[in-house]
């Protein structure tokens, strides 16, 4: 464990099992239907092992600099892998809170009619 660093190692199946549980507990709360909730079960468990990836490579550096000239970056390997990430977690929460909860139901608050 580092010097300084008081948490334990992060547990990434730790991370996603409180993070499934944190959202059934917000889409039953919302009104979700035990039905659907058991359907998009395996959906929810895969969101919340992304989450979990980004919660265990928070901390780790995304661009490392040249020390002889700071105008040259490098991005690591960990801030590809965030992008990725976070490019995956929002769809599928996008997904999620559409098909669950009808959030978005195809209107993006641009109201065309008049336009037309």
């Amino acid at each position: 464990m580092a010097k300084g660093n008081k948490a334990a190692p992060k547990d990434k199946a730790a991370i996603a099992q409180a993070e499934y549980d944190r959202l059934v507990k917000l889409f039953t709360s919302a009104g979700v239907d035990k039905i659907k909730l058991d359907i998009y079960d395996e959906l929810i468990r895969k969101v919340a092992e992304v989450f979990s990836c980004l919660e265990v490579i928070k901390d780790l550096p995304t661009i490392l600099y040249d020390p002889k000239n700071p105008t040259v970056q490098k991005e690591t390997a960990a801030g590809k892998v965030r992008v990725k990430y976070m490019a995956q977690y929002s769809s599928v929460m996008q997904k999620l809170n559409k098909d669950l909860l009808g959030a978005l139901d195809g209107d993006d608050g641009d109201d065309l009619k008049d336009y037309e």
